[in-house]
């Protein structure tokens, strides 16, 4: 039951930011971005990393999700398609199925404790250039 209420409400998130920034981005605006990321050296299966724009009005954010392989591509407005150019704050959270948040939603437990959540507070600042972008490889604690 919980795994469907994540699954859902991830669906319902990233299906408003799509219905959001198809208004503002055009296709031929963004750029490939692709990354990796790792806890411990290892691959964090699931991780969610997101590009909020640091400047406002620059944008609408990019999200992608690690796979088996902790490898992500970014999506803006269709899949894989990347980030517009600029400078962006990283947030990551990283959803374990097997436990509840706590507060009663039925969401999963973000393994980092929101440590990375807070795009004031990012896990780092990345700069998204012309062309294909390869991120520097994420290693989460």
């Amino acid at each position: 039951m919980k795994v469907i209420v994540l699954v859902r409400r991830s669906f319902i998130a990233f299906a408003s930011a799509a219905a959001v920034s198809c208004g503002g981005a055009e296709r031929s605006d963004v750029q490939p971005v692709r990354g990796t990321c790792l806890a411990a050296g290892r691959p964090a299966v699931g991780a969610r990393v997101v590009l909020v724009p640091v400047a406002a009005g620059r944008g609408s954010p990019a999200s992608g999700v690690a796979g088996s392989d902790g490898t992500f591509r970014l999506t803006t407005v269709t899949k894989d398609d990347g980030a517009k150019e600029g400078e962006y704050a990283v947030t990551i959270t990283w959803p374990d199925p097997q436990r509840a948040n706590g507060d009663g939603t039925g969401e999963a437990a973000d393994r980092l404790r929101g440590a990375y959540r807070d795009p004031a507070k990012p896990f780092c600042r990345v700069t998204v250039r012309p062309g294909e972008n390869e991120l520097p490889p994420f290693e989460i604690k």
